[in-house]
């Protein structure tokens, strides 16, 4: 609710000085979301996996929810991904932006008041970690053969002719 105050100083049953209304709006509490997937420490193998689900249990009031998703390393937080959605699940499909290492992700409930005035709840972190159990095999030029055409035609340059 919202309540008023004032404050008043009397002496001898007189009011001598009387402040203006102050007013403090109590709301109710807001309860954060609760992470399902990648839950806290995680260990994430990407190998033939195409995304990520993060998922999350759905928070009473909640008109919708802004998920970040950030690489962890040693210069800090990079923030990959921002996002709002009204859903409880978000599907990750840029693997571009993923490496192998040391992720988070954050969580916020985002509310409106009878005002229609949007506000956030407190961020909720999980961190989680993306390993390959099948590494990539490093090409070298030694690996390679060309298997068509066996013959190779290279048309000769012009400047070379002279």
């Amino acid at each position: 609710g919202e309540y008023y105050w004032r404050v008043k100083l009397v002496e001898d049953k007189s009011e001598l000085l009387v402040s203006s209304s102050r007013n403090i709006k109590i709301l109710e509490k807001i309860s954060n979301p609760v992470p399902i997937f990648p839950s806290n420490n995680d260990r994430i193998d990407m190998t033939d996996k195409d995304s990520i689900k993060f998922s999350w249990e759905k928070t009473d009031r909640a008109k919708s929810y802004t998920i970040e998703v950030f690489q962890t390393t040693a210069l800090g937080k990079k923030t990959i991904l921002k996002e709002e959605i009204g859903a409880t699940s978000f599907t990750f499909k840029d693997l571009s932006k993923l490496d192998e290492g040391q992720f988070g992700w954050s969580l916020k409930a985002n509310y409106q008041d009878k005002g229609h005035k949007k506000t956030a709840g407190n961020a909720v972190t999980s961190d989680f970690t993306i390993t390959l159990s099948k590494k990539i095999k490093e090409i070298k030029p030694s690996d390679i053969e060309i298997i068509s055409p066996k013959t190779q035609f290279v048309e000769p340059d012009e400047k070379s002719e002279n």
